[in-house]
């Protein structure tokens, strides 16, 4: 007996701390993630971080301000500055017909050397214009399979050259040249099947595309940036006149013969306006004939010099005469 109680003594003692140890645990706090704690799959795990997004991409197009005279052709760039490399570009123009002639559309030359670089790319340019209207549009896509490659670089770039004319007869002044606003443009697009709306747009590099939807998804509304030419008027000896009008008021007629007459036989103390001009027939001299001339054109006979063009023009034949006003 005297040895069974020690053993039952330990029994008892065990069984305590066995007891004890399960309330402790009934009353502990429970784990983090509610009751039963992840491990007994009832607790949500934490969501994973969202991905960052690309910036969204900004482009702006910009015409310049040039300064030139009347006569004078111009090249006028066409300027895109993009945050990301570009496939695509198309561009609408508008001009006041009046005063600049667009004569042609070309590519830049930093984008036609790009294109030199890889003659296999199924690249394609095209454009569209109306002289009389005064609009021009212009499609470039470097690459259908959008190849970093052979994009558009990352901030400005020269992208086309517009090839304008300062009309002959141009007052002097701002004339704009501007790109089209769908709400505003005077024409409709000649864009492939967008028959209606007219596009400033490009897209992105890294998503090829087909001939076909090459206007769809535009990722971008560029901020347009309009420019103009700044007409100065032609002061002293520019050499730019009409052959035969004597009397610079732009035209020919019976008044510029008598201007000549006067000069030579009536004792006119006022030199010409413009020697070049009152030298109709063109030989470098100013002389009766030059009034025969203008004469024979204004009534039928046979002048040394057509002199039908409204066009100014510049003196091609090296004389002595000059022009000091027109």
């Amino acid at each position: 007996m005297n040895v069974l109680l020690p053993i039952l003594r330990g029994v008892i003692i065990g069984v305590v701390s066995l007891l004890l140890a399960d309330s402790q645990s009934v009353w502990a706090d429970p784990p983090e993630g509610g009751p039963g704690g992840e491990e007994d799959g009832q607790g949500e795990p934490p969501a994973p971080p969202e991905p960052e997004l690309p910036p969204p991409l900004t482009v702006s197009f910009t015409l310049p301000m040039i300064e030139a005279h009347p006569g004078d052709i111009l090249d006028v760039p066409v300027t895109i500055d993009g945050s990301d490399r570009l496939s695509l570009v198309a561009v609408s123009i508008e001009l006041d017909p009046a005063r600049l002639e667009l004569v042609d559309v070309v590519l830049s030359p930093e984008v036609a050397a790009l294109l030199e670089q890889h003659p296999e790319a199924h690249s394609e340019f095209i454009w569209f214009a109306d002289a009389a209207e005064g609009w021009a549009q212009a499609a470039l896509v470097l690459d259908f399979e959008a190849r970093e490659e052979l994009s558009l670089p990352v901030g400005p770039t020269n992208v086309l050259l517009l090839k304008v004319r300062v009309l002959p007869d141009a007052s002097p002044g701002e004339s704009p040249v501007s790109f089209a606003r769908p709400e505003s443009a005077r024409f409709e697009s000649k864009f492939r099947g967008k028959n209606g709306q007219v596009y400033n747009s490009v897209r992105k590099h890294g998503k090829p595309f087909t001939a076909d939807d090459e206007f769809e998804d535009d990722e971008a509304a560029p901020a347009l940036s309009d420019g103009y030419v700044s007409i100065l008027p032609l002061i002293g000896d520019v050499g730019i006149f009409r052959r035969g009008d004597a009397n610079i008021d732009r035209q020919i007629d019976v008044s510029d013969p008598i201007v000549i007459v006067t000069h030579l036989f009536l004792g006119a103390t006022e030199p010409l306006p413009c020697e070049d001009a009152a030298d109709a027939n063109d030989d470098g001299s100013i002389d009766v004939s030059d009034s025969i001339s203008i004469l024979s054109f204004l009534y039928g006979g046979a002048a040394a010099i057509d002199l039908s063009s409204a066009v100014l023009s510049r003196d091609a034949t090296e004389d002595s005469l000059s022009c000091g006003q027109y």
